[in-house]
């Protein structure tokens, strides 16, 4: 699994339903991310020029590519998703340099 962190901004339209956020951030969460071979691991409310940020477990960048356009298409927010290495595969990356 590869991890990504993933940037959040809420929409007009989402600001709107910031009610229902919850039901979105667990629909997306426990149906479709699970669905899309995407787990949710950690997620905060934040402050400053992004409102949400998640860290998410996916099984390929196809699969996170996929889930981000899906999330995005729904109109309450944008995205910005960077994969994140781990201290280990970090370790590993730098082992290879020449």
């Amino acid at each position: 699994m590869a991890t990504y962190v993933v940037h959040l901004r809420l929409t007009e339209q989402g600001a709107r339903d910031i009610q229902k956020a919850v039901d979105y951030f667990d629909l997306n969460k426990q149906g479709l991310g699970p669905l899309m071979g995407v787990r949710v691991m950690q997620f905060f409310m934040t402050t400053g020029s992004w409102d949400f940020l998640a860290i998410v477990d996916a099984k390929d960048d196809a699969s996170m590519a996929k889930f981000a356009l899906t999330i995005n298409g729904f109109g309450n927010v944008r995205t910005e998703t960077c994969r994140a290495f781990e201290e280990q595969e970090f370790r590993t990356l730098v082992g290879h340099l020449p």
